[in-house]
């Protein structure tokens, strides 16, 4: 018997990663395609832990994919800690004024990778530590810019996920 799974949900992460992964990249994970049906039948009291969806995680970008399991626990984390007042509500912007911003901070990126891997600059082609640290920081700032624009879609859809096969 079929089961549905509501789209972005635990249930539905699995039966995607199922889809995606062959039996012998499972058993290289230590995990078998009738452990994880009987983890995602909501009537079974098994859970899946956050190692093994890690490791689904890693074995579906080694194949190409997208994580499936690693966008729930980060909006599972954001719900919680909104909810416990450890976050402050997020503020929609549009789209694309964040774009805008996450393509500047791109560049500012890379320029500063292109500045530590610059022979003439301070250690040469090696990065200093310095350097290093900038380019954390700018990464950082990326990073911080994404997981906003990510928020916003989810504010103007709230039930969009990116579960599946990246195309």
């Amino acid at each position: 018997m079929t089961r549905l799974h509501l789209p972005g949900s635990p249930g539905a992460a699995i039966h995607n990663a199922l889809a995606l992964l062959p039996a012998a990249v499972l058993d290289a994970i230590g995990l078998t395609a009738d452990t994880l049906y009987a983890i995602a039948n909501p009537r079974q009291r098994i859970k899946l832990g956050l190692i093994e969806s890690a490791k689904l995680d890693a074995a579906l970008i080694a194949l190409g994919h997208a994580p499936l399991f690693l966008p729930l626990y980060t909006e599972q984390r954001h719900m919680t800690l909104t909810q416990l007042g450890g976050e402050p509500q997020h503020a929609p912007a549009d789209l694309r004024d964040r774009l805008t911003a996450a393509v500047s901070a791109l560049g500012d990126l890379a320029d500063e990778i292109t500045g530590a891997k610059c022979p003439g600059g301070d250690g040469g082609a090696a990065i200093t530590l310095a350097e290093a640290k900038a380019l954390l920081t700018q990464a950082e700032r990326l990073q911080t810019i994404l997981t906003h624009l990510r928020r916003d879609v989810h504010a103007k859809c709230p039930g969009a996920t990116n579960t599946g096969n990246r195309q």
